[in-house]
């Protein structure tokens, strides 16, 4: 089967997690969906400020994500609402979607960043000395593997609750909310509580 339809080159591609659909994102600045049985062409997601360089799918199917320039967008599928629309100065090379569909990382330039995909907010932002190039969750979402363009691959710790309690344990005063930052990696920090 081929599926003709975009007018330059495929960049990314994506399997609906029933195997039904297929997600493609073009350097023409559009994003297909596809039945995957008949090949035909179901909707056309446009936005952005580039090519979609990068598309997910939720894990129940309900939601796509597309990075394009230096916009992540999130669809209500098959609707193909707007739900989120998140601006970054980089441009998005890959995005990934916790196996719990509660977490959104995209790799943005020399950042990684992560958020809340039920409401947008930001939980996390890494920075690099070299650009991410792809994402991928472990089994459980209790960490996050990126590849790099340096040829490096790190793989990062994304279970804050167990990071909160190891500093719960250790830390003697509340963190000051740029130690919040460097070393937990959140935006924010609730004061510590101690049972002292």
């Amino acid at each position: 089967m081929t599926l003709r339809g975009h007018s330059y080159a495929v960049d990314s591609v994506a399997w609906s997690p029933n195997g039904k659909q297929l997600a493609t994102g073009s350097a023409d600045k559009s994003t297909k969906i596809w039945d995957i049985e008949t090949g035909k062409e179901l909707l056309t997601l446009k936005g952005g400020d580039g090519s979609p360089s990068s598309v997910a799918w939720s894990p129940d199917g309900r939601q796509l994500a597309m990075g394009s320039g230096g916009v992540l967008k999130v669809w209500n599928m098959p609707a193909a609402k707007e739900l989120l629309t998140l601006v970054n100065k980089e441009n998005v090379r890959s995005v990934a979607w916790s196996h719990d569909g509660t977490r959104l990382a995209a790799g943005m330039g020399s950042a990684l960043k992560l958020w809340n995909a039920l409401n947008g907010e930001e939980l996390l932002n890494l920075s690099s000395d070299a650009d991410l190039n792809s994402l991928a969750w472990a089994s459980g979402d209790t960490r996050l593997v990126a590849g790099f363009l340096d040829g490096t691959v790190r793989i990062f710790a994304m279970d804050v609750q167990d990071l909160v309690a190891l500093a719960r344990q250790r830390v003697t005063r509340d963190l000051t909310q740029e130690e919040c930052r460097k070393y937990l990696h959140m935006v924010r920090c609730s004061p510590i509580a101690r049972s002292y």
